[in-house]
C-alpha cells in the first residue's frame, strides 16, 4: 500500500516542471517583492520557501478534509449535486463568457 500512496509524485513533478505557468508567475510577480538593495539570491530563496510551504499547508488541509469526507462525497446522491453545481457553474461561467456585458 505504502508504494501505491507515493505513484503520483512522480508524475505530478514532471507535470510542474513541464508547465512554464509557474515560471511566468513568479518571473511577473516575484521581483515587485524583491530589493534590489539587497541580497537578492536569499531574498528570492525566503520567497520561494515561503511559497512552497504555503502551497504543503493548503494541500495538507485539502488532502485531510477530502479524506475525512471520502465517506459523504461517495454518496451517489452528493455526487450528482457535486455534478450539478459544477456544471451549473461552468456553464453559467460559459454564457457569461459569450454574452460578456450583455448579461451583466
Amino acid at each position: 500500500m505504502r508504494g501505491r500512496v507515493w505513484a503520483p509524485v512522480p508524475q505530478g513533478f514532471v507535470n510542474d516542471i513541464l508547465n512554464p505557468k509557474a515560471l511566468v508567475f513568479y518571473m511577473t510577480f516575484m521581483p515587485q517583492f524583491i530589493r534590489p538593495d539587497g541580497p537578492v539570491a536569499a531574498q528570492t530563496s525566503v520567497l520561494g520557501l515561503l511559497v512552497v510551504g504555503c502551497a504543503a499547508l493548503w494541500w495538507g488541509l485539502y488532502v485531510t478534509a477530502v479524506t475525512s469526507l471520502s465517506g459523504l462525497l461517495a454518496r451517489p446522491r452528493v455526487r450528482r449535486g457535486i455534478d450539478a453545481g459544477a456544471g451549473t457553474a461552468l456553464a453559467g461561467l460559459g454564457l457569461w463568457m459569450v454574452g460578456g456585458p450583455a448579461l451583466g
